[in-house]
């Protein structure tokens, strides 16, 4: 998470990235959270003397939720309402929540947002190339082969241009098998243009969809190229091993999106943050290099250490409710998962299951709440482990411990 950078670096473009605002109408939360991510951006760059602005406010779909004008002239509003005339605005849609057959929200979103013309773009920005992609007008067709055609295009245009500078690249879906939300297991992935990327290791993609959260390490993804989960300004989602499209308590209540820095070295500065809490989740500094990619799977999980618990943990069992001091990090990165069970005084598991920590939040919970529920009155054996996202688990928590009522 590398909060401190131990390089002084001068900033040459900064931009804010976002996904999943999910705009219903005008002024509504989503309308909100568009208004406080560029008012968050621009107070971060208010503290750079030598780069004060926000070169661009990007997108990267399911900006509506419907696909209906009317959603689109709110969100138009929401951005015409807090941008400045020195941040210039890019997005990209996909057939999904903006593009609902019948509702021929493509000319919409271009009249509205592009003035006109293509859904695809690829732009030059403060001397880096933006490239963004959005799903084909053709019925029944999600993404076309001259857009394969056109991508590769642009990619050669971009790296001939200046081999030695990141490309930033976007569509809606994560590539398949990058980030998390991706796999197989998750659903969230496509394969429409990996084998292109592939090819290219400038790239730095930035990609939503999933709604996965940006703080949690899988979200950051280096392989043949950078894949960069943008979360979501709408809700949080997740998969616990099999398990997907959890929704836990309170999961609407959270939006997320980064604020992308590149430096006078050619490094990349990722910030993530809270916008509801406006705070700083995590951060991250990257190259585009791959000879000096630090973010591959295999990395992460290999710097992945055990959680702790304190010696000092508290547990508690009352209306079958079980409650337990929070493990601490051992590396940097937030605790992903607690695994619960509990046994009775004859050894028998009455209870086995798992919560998710609100890691996902800038305020971390002081005490984690589970329902064990259906515990008659007497003693039980509870054991409690800590686990990150690369499943490295700490020693269990154990307690024996009375279910009051």
């Amino acid at each position: 998470m590398n909060i401190s950078l131990s390089l002084i670096l001068s900033v040459v473009l900064r931009f804010a990235v976002c996904s999943d605002s999910h705009v219903q109408a005008p002024d509504d939360i989503y309308c909100q959270r568009l208004q406080k991510v560029l008012e968050m951006s621009y107070a971060a760059a208010s503290a750079d003397a030598t780069h004060p602005s926000v070169d661009l406010f990007l997108e990267v779909g399911d900006l509506t939720n419907h696909g209906k004008k009317d959603e689109f002239e709110a969100y138009r509003k929401a951005i015409q309402g807090a941008i400045r005339p020195e941040t210039q605005f890019l997005a990209v849609i996909p057939k999904g929540h903006d593009g609902i057959p019948g509702k021929d929200v493509l000319k919409y979103f271009s009249e509205l947002m592009m003035g006109g013309g293509s859904m695809d773009f690829h732009r030059k920005i403060g001397g880096y190339h933006f490239i963004g992609i959005s799903t084909s007008v053709e019925e029944g067709v999600y993404y076309s082969p001259y857009q394969r055609e056109w991508l590769v295009k642009q990619l050669d245009e971009a790296v001939a241009d200046d081999p030695g500078k990141p490309v930033f690249v976007c569509h809606h879906e994560h590539p398949k098998f990058t980030v998390y939300g991706s796999s197989q297991v998750d659903g969230w992935g496509h394969r429409y243009f990996i084998d292109i990327f592939s090819r290219y290791p400038q790239i730095v993609h930035f990609s939503g969809h999933s709604h996965y959260p940006i703080n949690d390490p899988r979200s950051v993804c280096q392989k043949d190229y950078t894949a960069i989960g943008t979360g979501s300004l709408a809700y949080m989602e997740f998969t616990v091993g099999a398990e997907r499209k959890i929704h836990p308590d309170g999961y609407g209540d959270e939006a997320q999106f980064w604020l992308v820095e590149v430096n006078d070295d050619e490094s990349i500065t990722l910030r993530g943050y809270d916008v509801v809490e406006g705070a700083l989740l995590c951060q991250y500094q990257i190259w585009a290099d791959i000879s000096r990619f630090e973010y591959s799977p295999e990395q992460q999980a290999a710097r992945s250490k055990a959680p702790v618990f304190d010696s000092r943990a508290v547990m508690s069992l009352r209306s079958g409710t079980l409650s337990f001091s929070p493990a601490m990090s051992g590396d940097g990165m937030p605790v992903f998962l607690y695994r619960v069970n509990v046994r009775d005084d004859a050894g028998k598991t009455v209870y086995d299951g798992w919560r998710l920590p609100k890691y996902y939040s800038a305020t971390p919970e002081s005490v984690i709440t589970v329902p064990v529920g259906g515990l008659g009155e007497g003693r039980f054996t509870v054991s409690v482990t800590a686990e990150t996202a690369y499943g490295v688990r700490s020693m269990p928590l154990v307690r024996r411990i009375r279910n009051r009522k």
